[in-house]
Formats: structure tokens, sequence, C-alpha cells
């Protein structure tokens, strides 16, 4: 649904909030609230001076509080993605089916991937790196450095 026909379905209220910047932020009514009347669903967004702003911020708090609050369930067997996810999901060519979904490089999660398959490994680099200062503090009191 696009914003303009889910704005056409709200009701956009605007009101002086308190809050850091005193007189300055109480001369504006920049914090709205909007309410989705077909569902009762209420947000509001009151963290920016601009009111654009404010109603941007509260119609994506709208959009994520229907989500969560106003679920269908899918039959699995006949369910069809729109062409809107379809477009940004992996084809079907992509997935090894033998290796499971990959994270690569420039994924957020590869770090996370990488030191969870490294797990069993650090009791041996912690070892490794005791070892390592042993040996420096004995070269350091033997003077040999």
């Amino acid at each position: 649904m696009t914003d303009e026909k889910l704005m056409s379905q709200c009701e956009m209220d605007t009101f002086k909030v308190s809050g850091p910047g005193g007189q300055h932020r109480n001369k504006r009514e920049s914090a709205v609230r909007l309410k989705h009347l077909p569902t009762g669903i209420t947000a509001q967004a009151s963290e920016d001076g601009s009111q654009h702003k404010n109603r941007v911020a509260a119609l994506s708090h709208l959009r994520k509080l229907s989500a969560l609050r106003v679920r269908n369930t899918i039959d699995l067997e006949t369910y069809v993605p729109p062409p809107e996810l379809v477009q940004i999901l992996p084809t079907k060519f992509t997935i090894r089916l033998d290796k499971g979904s990959q994270i690569g490089p420039n994924n957020p999660k590869f770090a996370l991937v990488r030191l969870n398959a490294f797990s069993g490994m650090q009791s041996l680099i912690d070892l490794y790196i005791c070892s390592w200062r042993f040996c420096f503090r004995c070269c350091k009191e033997s003077r040999v450095l």
C-alpha cells in the first residue's frame, strides 16, 4: 500500500510536546499522531523539530505496528509471494542445496558467523596467546630482548 493510500485511511493530529529545546520546541505543533481508522492503531512521532519528518516517522511506526498486530494466516500450499518480494529474494539457482544459504563478507552478520565457526578454536587461541606472553616475559626478564 502506498503512503498516500495509507494516509487517506488515517486521521492526523499535531500537538506540542515537552522535551529538550525549551521555548523553541514549544512554539510549534511538531509532534504527529496518526490513527488508522479501519484498525484503530495509533502511532506517534515527536523525535524531530520538523512536522514533516515526524509525519514520515509516524507513518513508518504505523506500518510496523500494523504488520505486528494485523496478521493473517496463510496457506503455504497456495501462497504466491507478491512481485515486490520476488524481486528482492534470491533465485533458486543461487542457493546451493548442499551448502544451505551462504553469508558473504559484505553481509553484516558475516563476522558473527565466522566467530561461531571458530568457537571451538577459542581455547587454542587463548593458549597460544598465554604461551606467547610467557615467552616474551621470560625473554624480557633474562634481557634477551
